[in-house]
């Protein structure tokens, strides 16, 4: 074996322990465990703001456990908040601030809301380009 098909073999098996979460669950990772609050009014761009962010999410780290609930969650989660606040004068605006261990978004509208997951998936290194979503290549541990 050359030492190109020896780089090829090593990386794809690399890559197989990170891009399978069950292996990873198997061998005794415990996955790191996140909660989706929504605090705004039901409506289809804010389910699709929920789910938008839950798929990002796990395109960062396929091992991650992402759930959604209205409810106060345990401490011992990441919280993520999804909030409508009408205070922002802008149509558009939106917040991202940082809350315990987790953020809160807070936005002006549905619109909006959509717009501060994006944003939020963008700074943790998604890429929404032409051709669809894409995730680093070095994937979140």
């Amino acid at each position: 074996m050359d030492r190109r098909d020896f780089l090829k073999t090593a990386a794809l098996a690399s890559a197989g322990g990170l891009l399978d979460p069950h292996r990873a669950a198997a061998q005794g990772a415990t996955p790191i465990q996140v909660v989706l609050r929504v605090q705004a009014p039901d409506s289809i761009k804010t389910r699709l703001a929920a789910r938008e962010l839950k798929t990002g999410l796990l395109l960062l780290n396929p091992a991650m456990d992402v759930t959604q609930t209205t409810e106060t969650p345990a401490s011992n989660v990441v919280l993520l908040t999804l909030a409508i606040d009408a205070s922002f004068k802008g149509a558009e605006d939106h917040e991202i601030v940082a809350s315990g261990k987790g953020a809160v978004l807070r936005a002006a509208n549905d619109q909006a809301l959509l717009y501060a997951v994006f944003d939020f998936l963008e700074r943790q290194g998604l890429v929404f380009g032409i051709d669809g979503t894409s995730a680093p290549i070095d994937h979140i541990s």
